[in-house]
């Protein structure tokens, strides 16, 4: 009888405890149906990430990453709130580029010019309002049907010199360009900096070393599991899949630090070595070239704040930098390298950042670029 009665208690001890089961796998159902629905509906159209360019970024050969291609879309930008409104539109063509066409036969009176750089140069509200879009316009505004001008954004997010000279080589000089312009330097100096210790190394390049491999290896089969879960990473961030690799990324960066055996002199003379090559190349393909080294956010220089031991790294890279440009210009006897440092110490509010700008900014840069394309007669 006694076991009669704990028999029948297990078993209604057992039901009870397979409903609240089946009552939580549906709770959690539910939930993880709702917070994916969610997270779908939110990201279908726009991103919240705050450096959302990152995003529309893939691996391509040689050149590492480039934009990615035949993109259409708004994203949310929380870097652009409270100025010139939150949604960037960005489209780009089947190479990757920022531009609205895709460069497929040039006609007679075709003038292609192409800039070369990182986000500041990818960067703007639309299309028509990055540094090439606003460059575009005015130029065939000032010729006036004399000929059709297209100004091709080739930029890259967090692109470095050495990905530049990969670009040039294996894809723009086969799209006949007249004019090359190579608007950069900040991320040479920042990557070498912050991200990338091994001289000449594109931003992250650890990443692609086996970071995201790893992180997933060392995941055990419950790991993986929570951390697909919509609703668990919700509850608990440190289950989501971004912040593992953060951490893979950490010990990663130290490893490169520790490799890192160069001076802060071979990153500025490898910047320059990359310059003179492209300058090279462009000139045996009897292209005309603009050299243009990139400004940094003069406030940044006179707080005290986390980043203030970068902008003195990336102050001292620019004004080598500039002692370099006067020695360019005596050795190829060439007003092709141009310095903006400074450039926009008066209009700090054109910035955004350390480095990006408003479309204000882009503006300002495209309108003194015109003026050294006509005042040094790139355009006959």
């Amino acid at each position: 009888m006694f076991i009669n009665k704990a028999t029948s208690y297990i078993k209604r001890l057992l039901i009870v405890a397979s409903v609240n089961f089946f009552i939580l796998f549906v709770l959690f159902f539910i939930l993880e149906l709702i917070f994916t629905s969610y997270d779908y509906y939110k990201n279908k159209k726009t991103s919240n990430s705050k450096t959302m360019e990152f995003d529309y970024r893939e691996p391509y050969p040689y050149i590492m990453f480039h934009s990615t291609p035949n993109v259409d879309i708004s994203i949310n930008s929380e870097q652009q709130k409270g100025k010139l409104g939150n949604l960037t539109h960005i489209v780009t063509n089947r190479y990757g580029f920022r531009y609205n066409n895709n460069l497929d036969e040039k006609k007679h009176n075709e003038i292609r010019i192409f800039i070369l750089g990182g986000s500041v140069v990818f960067n703007g509200l639309t299309n028509e309002t990055t540094i090439s879009g606003y460059l575009e316009k005015m130029l065939n505004e000032r010729y006036n049907g004399k000929y059709q001008i297209r100004v091709v954004n080739a930029g890259i997010v967090s692109a470095v010199s050495s990905q530049e000279l990969a670009l040039l080589t294996n894809t723009v000089i086969d799209l006949k360009p007249d004019i090359m312009i190579f608007f950069d330097g900040f991320n040479d100096a920042n990557t070498s900096f912050n991200f990338e210790k091994r001289l000449g190394f594109p931003f992250n390049f650890k990443l692609y070393e086996g970071a995201t491999n790893r992180a997933i290896d060392d995941l055990t089969t419950m790991d993986k599991l929570l951390s697909a879960s919509h609703f668990l990473t919700k509850i608990s961030p440190s289950l989501d899949m971004k912040n593992r690799l953060n951490v893979i990324m950490q010990k990663m960066n130290e490893k490169s630090n520790q490799n890192s055996s160069y001076e802060f002199t071979d990153s500025i003379l490898y910047f320059i070595n990359n310059w003179e090559k492209m300058y090279k190349i462009s000139k045996a393909y009897n292209l005309k070239t603009l050299f243009i080294l990139q400004p940094v956010n003069p406030k940044y220089r006179n707080y005290n704040y986390n980043h203030q031991e970068v902008i003195g790294y990336i102050d001292s890279f620019n004004m080598n930098v500039n002692n370099i440009i006067l020695e360019l210009k005596r050795k190829y006897n060439s007003n092709d390298f141009v310095s903006f440092d400074g450039i926009l110490d008066h209009h700090p509010e054109y910035f955004r950042d350390t480095v990006h700008t408003y479309d204000e900014g882009n503006l300002f840069y495209a309108q003194k670029i015109e003026e050294l394309l006509v005042n040094g007669g790139y355009i006959k």
